[in-house]
């Protein structure tokens, strides 16, 4: 009985070892396959052939991928923007470069033209100014410098000017310069730059921005030509309050300053926000006081006379009895 176990035993042993060998073969057998068709496919192969990379600068991206692609080589477009020099939908740039040796089926990288910029300047007039901000944020505009003048007509903070005018093309970004309205008499307004003006530029300018010539000087200078402003005694871009007055220094010939008689063209334009009245100009010199012109004027009207004053003198202008600019010479 033991016998016949063991028997059994070395048939079943022999059975394993019979399939474990056969396993082993067929193993052996499929690596020997797959190495064979690596190595058959190795030999077979061609290496990927060296091209020289084209210029595609200047092409539209149609054509620069058809060159590109007779070439067994790939396009993409890796960036847009804006150029002055070239159309919309060409090429600005390329990357590898034209000339270098690269593989079949390499991907060239190109950043296409979007042409110029179009920036329209939007119709701002009657808006707010955080309107206006918000529209020119959206045209890829910015707000450049904003004047507010004193205009009792219009709704505080409503933009009654603007530079550039609307409509307006530009191929870059500009700022736009905005005058508004303010309706409160308490207000400030920006300061003008009227030094090296003429003295009548200057006035107007002050008017402009609801301020006033209050004091002016003549003073002989080299500096500057005759009746041109060489200070201000509100330095430009500050803010002032309305109808604030400015001293100004003119500059006069030198031989109207070293004569004892002065002989000179006095100009004095009243104010449009004043009411008609009389209009009263002082002269103060060696010799005493006079009153050198005394009328009714309009608003807006512009008062000239020729003046004769001994020494340095001075020349006060009254309004309805108020004294409005003190000039020194």
């Amino acid at each position: 009985m033991s016998s016949k176990r063991n028997t059994d035993r070395r048939r079943r042993a022999t059975r394993l070892l019979g399939g474990l060998l056969v396993t082993l073969f067929f193993l052996a057998v499929g690596v020997i396959a797959v190495l064979a068709v690596v190595f058959v496919r190795a030999c077979g192969s061609v290496p990927a052939q060296e091209i020289t990379v084209p210029a595609v600068v200047s092409m539209t991206v149609e054509d620069a991928e058809h060159a590109l692609n007779e070439l067994n080589l790939g396009l993409r477009v890796v960036d847009s923007t804006f150029s002055n020099d070239q159309p919309a939908g060409t090429v600005l740039s390329q990357q590898p470069p034209s000339g270098s040796r690269v593989r079949e089926g390499r991907v060239v990288g190109v950043v296409r033209s979007l042409g110029k910029q179009n920036l329209k300047v939007p119709d701002l007039i009657g808006s707010t100014l955080a309107d206006a901000q918000k529209r020119l944020g959206l045209a890829k505009l910015s707000v450049g410098t904003v004047e507010k003048v004193y205009l009792k007509k219009r709704k505080q903070g409503e933009v009654v000017k603007q530079n550039p005018e609307p409509g307006k093309m530009f191929t870059s970004p500009v700022r736009v310069d905005l005058t508004v309205a303010c309706t409160d008499a308490n207000c400030t307004v920006l300061v003008p730059q009227v030094v090296g003006r003429p003295l009548y530029v200057a006035e107007r300018l002050l008017r402009s921005a609801n301020l006033a010539a209050r004091n002016v000087a003549y003073v002989a200078s080299p500096l500057g030509e005759p009746a041109e402003v060489l200070s201000q005694s509100l330095e430009a871009g500050t803010s002032a309050q309305l109808g604030t007055g400015v001293d100004l220094t003119v500059s006069v010939p030198e031989e109207l300053v070293a004569s004892a008689v002065h002989r000179f063209r006095f100009k004095f334009r009243l104010p449009s926000g004043l009411p008609g009245g009389e209009l009263k100009l002082v002269t103060h010199d060696e010799l005493g006081q006079g009153v050198a012109y005394r009328d009714e004027v309009e608003a807006g009207e512009t008062v000239e006379q020729i003046l004769s004053v001994q020494g340095r003198a001075r020349i006060k202008v009254y309004f309805d009895g108020t004294l409005i600019r003190e000039d020194t010479i």
